[in-house]
C-alpha cells in the first residue's frame, strides 16, 4: 500500500511538474523558432559573401571585368550567361530578394526574412555605377518580414524576428533592432551606430 501511495505521489508530481512547464512555456512564448530564423538569416547572408566572391574571381558575367555583382540579390542565381543561369546561390534565397531588378516567380520570405542589396557604401558612394556590378565594394541587408520588439512574447508563430543583419565585402555579419526598416546605406562606424558584431 505505501508503495502504491509513494508511486502515485511521485506521478502527481511528475504532473504538476509539467503542467508547471506548459503554463511557463505559454506565457513566454517559444523562443526557439525566432531565433532560429534570425540564425537562418545571418547564414544566409554567409552564403551571399560567398557567391560574391565566386561571382567576381570567376567573372561569373564573362564581362572580362573583375567586379562583384550589386544589382540585386536573385541575379546571383537567374542571372543568365550565354543561355545558363550562374546559380551561386538557393532559389529560397534568390526568391527572398525584396527588390529584384526583374520580377521573380515565386516571390516569398526566406525563413521570416527578405534580402536586399544596399545602394551607397559607408562613404556614401553608390555601390552601382550603372553596370550592376562594382570592382570592391558590396553590401546586403536582411530584414525580417513580421517584426518581435525586445521582450515581447507570441505564441504560436515561428516567423516573428527582431533583428535586422548586413554584410559587406569584409564578410562581418552585424544586427541591430531596426523596427525592421531596410538599411540600404552601409555604417560609417557600425558600432558606434549601434551595430553588434556576430561572431
Amino acid at each position: 500500500m505505501k508503495k502504491k501511495i509513494a508511486w502515485g505521489a511521485a506521478a502527481l508530481l511528475l504532473l504538476a511538474l509539467g503542467f508547471g512547464a506548459v503554463v511557463e512555456v505559454g506565457r513566454h512564448g517559444l523562443g526557439g523558432g525566432r531565433a532560429s530564423n534570425e540564425r537562418n538569416a545571418s547564414v544566409s547572408l554567409k552564403t551571399l559573401t560567398s557567391a560574391e566572391c565566386d561571382f567576381k574571381s570567376n567573372d561569373r558575367d564573362q564581362d572580362g571585368e573583375l567586379a562583384f555583382w550589386v544589382g540585386d540579390v536573385s541575379r546571383l542565381r537567374y542571372l543568365e550567361v550565354r543561355g545558363v543561369r550562374i546559380e551561386l546561390i538557393e532559389g529560397s534565397v534568390a526568391d527572398a530578394d525584396a527588390a529584384p531588378l526583374r520580377p521573380l516567380a515565386e516571390p516569398m520570405a526566406r525563413v521570416g526574412y527578405r534580402y536586399f542589396v544596399m545602394k551607397t557604401d559607408e562613404t556614401g558612394a553608390p555601390y552601382n555605377g550603372g553596370k550592376n556590378t562594382n570592382p570592391e565594394k558590396y553590401g546586403f541587408c536582411a530584414v525580417p518580414v513580421e517584426y518581435l520588439p525586445e521582450g515581447t512574447f507570441l505564441r504560436g508563430s515561428s516567423g516573428v524576428t527582431r533583428w535586422t543583419f548586413i554584410v559587406n565585402q569584409e564578410n562581418i555579419i552585424w544586427r541591430k533592432d531596426t523596427r525592421a526598416a531596410p538599411v540600404l546605406a552601409f555604417p560609417k562606424d557600425p558600432r558606434a551606430e549601434g551595430w553588434s558584431r556576430l561572431d
